[in-house]
């Protein structure tokens, strides 16, 4: 297994061996070795979105239909970009910068999210929609300066949907909290849970995170659907006065 970060120019090596039966089997084989080369090379590989929006770039955790992709196209509409709406690779380089980079190209919106797509000024692929999940495709190559590459996060946003209010709400949360998150959001956190080595790796790249960021719990209430724009310049606000 050979991973190359082409943008720091590490690079690392190894051999993992599994007895397999599947390619399924075979492909989560080869998918762990990869993310133990990446750790070994300061890369941990998260479940998460990350944005910019008025000048303060964001890290949203939270599990699917949780509404990480729902507030990236809110910060669009808000006049921001977006690095990604679920796979981020977190890097830091040994001081206080820690990265946040797109791990993967596209976005795929759930269809209860797909009416903030105008009001973002994005465009869903007419082909995009998959035949088992109904999604749509944005796609940066369709909306040029929309996206960005990479950025590094000032505060971390733990997202859930709470459709009994119309309102965000926002709350500060714990380091140890916050931590224990983030470490869940990280791809294979089972199999990391079950090596030492393997745990230690990712959380030396990740504590520094939010041992040096504001975390804050943030429920996203039906305003979001209907004013995207006013409603993530709230809950920006009340992180600044928090």
């Amino acid at each position: 297994i050979r991973v190359s970060m082409a943008e720091s120019g590490q690079e690392a090596s190894g051999t993992s061996v599994w007895g397999v039966g599947t390619d399924e089997e075979l492909a989560t084989g080869l998918s762990l070795a990869a993310g133990l080369e990446m750790a070994r090379i300061g890369v941990a590989v998260i479940h998460g979105a990350a944005f910019s929006v008025l000048d303060r770039p964001v890290l949203a955790l939270g599990s699917s239909a949780s509404g990480k992709s729902t507030l990236a196209l809110a910060a669009l509409a808000a006049g921001g970009a977006v690095v990604s709406d679920d796979s981020l690779a977190i890097r830091r380089d040994g001081s206080a910068a820690i990265e946040a980079t797109a791990f993967r190209d596209d976005m795929w919106i759930r269809p209860s999210s797909a009416g903030i797509l105008e009001c973002a000024g994005v465009f869903a692929s007419a082909d995009g929609r998959t035949a088992t999940e109904g999604r749509l495709k944005v796609s940066r190559d369709e909306n040029p300066g929309r996206f960005t590459r990479s950025l590094s996060p000032r505060e971390i946003w733990l997202v859930k949907v709470a459709t009994g209010q119309r309102d965000c709400r926002v709350r500060h949360v714990s380091v140890a909290d916050s931590l224990s998150t983030l470490m869940r959001s990280a791809w294979w956190f089972g199999f990391l849970s079950r090596s030492r080595r393997a745990y230690a790796m990712v959380l030396e790249i990740l504590r520094p995170l939010v041992e040096t960021r504001a975390t804050w719990e943030v429920e996203l209430g039906r305003r979001l659907l209907e004013a995207p724009e006013a409603e993530i310049r709230s809950v920006l606000l009340q992180t600044v006065r928090g």
